[in-house]
């Protein structure tokens, strides 16, 4: 009958296990890039999301989202500000209404569904 060189059975299974792999890391990778995350519409009809503590708002102009509330001040700015006292009211009420509130959300289970989770 048929005969059959064990090497080339080998790089068969060995196209096989490489075809697999490629499939998964495709997919991992397709997974990896997307992040379904709620779209947030404020009273003023702005469109927000919050990812990795950054609050991005929806740009129409592009149709994508760009973080807000990333400043950069030197060292003398921030101690100017320190000496006033900080924002204004008024600049405060812009920078929340701009940026959100400076605060990071985070769970954090109860007693029981902690000792349940160990």
């Amino acid at each position: 009958g048929n005969i059959l060189d064990p090497d080339s059975a080998r790089e068969s299974t060995m196209a096989q296990l490489k075809r697999r792999t490629s499939r998964v890391q495709v997919r991992f990778q397709r997974a990896n890039c997307r992040t379904v995350l709620p779209v947030k519409v404020e009273e003023d009809g702005t469109r927000t999301i919050e990812y990795t503590c950054v609050r991005y708002v929806h740009s129409s102009e592009d149709d994508s989202f760009h973080p807000t509330g990333i400043v950069e001040y030197t060292a003398v700015q921030v101690h100017a500000a320190l000496r006033w006292g900080g924002l204004s009211h008024q600049e405060a009420e812009e920078t929340i209404a701009t940026c959100g509130k400076n605060e990071i959300n985070v769970y954090v289970p109860g007693i029981l569904e902690s000792l349940i989770r160990e």
